[in-house]
């Protein structure tokens, strides 16, 4: 009678020489208990180290995450061959006026003005540093408007790629601020030099620190022949006492009063000067009194 296929099972006697598989005559499965172990073992071991590589790339991308989403920082992300710029936070879209997808469309180079880029070479490898704080540099916005910012990087590898984090501080207001600052002082110094009145600036210890060009033009002495000098130098021997007086009550809080000064020239002459003084402060402390004539 032929044998019925469905019936069919290889058994470990029906091949000689074969090692056992765990198979039986009846087609029963029936593992090797020793085999199972061990299997089970080589799972959970896998099990285990794939949690961990899940555990440290989730903890990855929350770095990740946290560098870009939760950094009120403007953070930028770029290839440090191509400088094309990989990512960029929500600050660094804020600040640049860019879209997402606009400003991954941009190397790096491309924020820089042009009269930063004139030493090409020099800023691609300052770019390219693993570690590095270079500015202020001019950039420019989406809406063409100049920022002055300073930058600082950090290595970062993304996508087998060799990046740079960058993290931009925005240095315009103070830029702004200091170069108003300096116009003034500039304004100032204009005024100083070219005022018709005669002025004297001294410090607190009676050194003097300038004199304008009316008063070297009273005294016959130049500035360089007078700055670090005494003022009581130029004044009249018998009014030098009334001046020390007047100084400390100005600086006692007492009101600037008027009075004649008499001023010793060069060729020894006197001449008398109607003045009045006025407290210099600086951050809210006296530093200079300044001699006028009004």
């Amino acid at each position: 009678m032929a044998a019925d296929k469905n019936n069919l099972v290889p058994s470990q006697a029906s091949v000689p020489g074969r090692r056992p598989t765990g198979l039986n005559f009846s087609g029963t499965y029936s593992p090797n208990p020793s085999d199972s172990s061990d299997l089970i073992r080589s799972l959970s071991a896998c099990i285990t180290e794939l949690e961990g590589s899940v555990e440290a790339l989730q903890k990855r991308l929350s770095g990740y995450e946290r560098v870009y989403f939760e950094n009120p920082v403007p953070t930028l992300v770029y290839d440090c061959k191509s400088f094309q710029i990989i990512e960029a936070n929500d600050s660094a879209l804020a600040l640049y006026g860019y879209k997402a997808e606009q400003i991954r469309s941009l190397k790096l180079l491309d924020l820089f003005a042009p009269q930063s880029r004139i030493q090409l070479a020099a800023l691609k490898n300052e770019l390219s540093k693993p570690i590095n704080a270079i500015g202020p540099f001019t950039h420019r916005t989406a809406a063409n408007q100049e920022l002055f910012v300073g930058m600082v990087f950090l290595p970062f590898e993304l996508e087998g790629k060799d990046a740079r984090i960058i993290m931009i501080q925005d240095e315009t207001a103070r830029h702004l601020t200091e170069e108003a600052l300096r116009t003034s002082e500039e304004r100032y110094r204009e005024l100083f030099e070219n005022a018709n009145d005669v002025i004297f600036l001294h410090d607190l210890s009676g050194r003097i620190v300038a004199i304008n060009r009316a008063a070297e033009y009273l005294t016959g002495y130049s500035r360089l022949e007078v700055i670090g000098q005494s003022f009581e130098d130029l004044i009249a021997p018998e009014a030098r006492h009334q001046t020390r007086d007047n100084i400390r009550n100005h600086l006692g809080g007492s009101a600037t009063q008027h009075y004649e000064l008499p001023i010793l020239s060069k060729f020894g002459t006197r001449r008398f000067l109607e003045v009045s003084t006025r407290i210099i402060y600086r951050r809210g402390h006296p530093v200079a009194i300044q001699w006028y004539r009004p």
